[in-house]
């Protein structure tokens, strides 16, 4: 389920209104190996918010105004999965284990973070 929160990006200290999605890392990770990262990407990009969103911005004619666009200027479609699957497998190259749930989210921008369980952002 997507939802809209306000983060600090870390790399300029700004604030940013991001769109996000809460994951289980199990869950995740099986979907992942079995059907790939634009399928995980397709799987997010499709909740009924994201629907309702694409629906809602229609008329836009930017990225900054319809979510439609965005996710094909910014090539969201691919970019969530691949960040979704970097950032479990360093974490099980590293600690041996799959993460607690976390976060992926995206601003208007296109910039993807991950948001941890303590609200660190990677």
């Amino acid at each position: 389920m997507m939802y809209g929160k306000t983060i600090v990006n870390p790399e300029t200290g700004r604030t940013n209104r991001v769109r996000c999605w809460r994951l289980n890392p199990r869950a995740a990770y099986e979907d992942l190996k079995a059907n790939g990262v634009k399928a995980f990407s397709w799987k997010l990009l499709s909740d009924d918010q994201s629907i309702q969103l694409m629906e809602d911005q229609e008329a836009g004619d930017s990225a900054d105004t319809n979510w439609s666009l965005h996710i094909f200027e910014n090539a969201l479609d691919w970019a969530l999965g691949i960040r979704v699957a970097n950032f479990i497998d360093l974490f099980i190259t590293h600690r041996k284990a799959l993460p607690a749930p976390f976060e992926v989210a995206v601003n208007r921008k296109g910039d993807i973070f991950i948001i941890g369980k303590s609200g660190k952002i990677y």
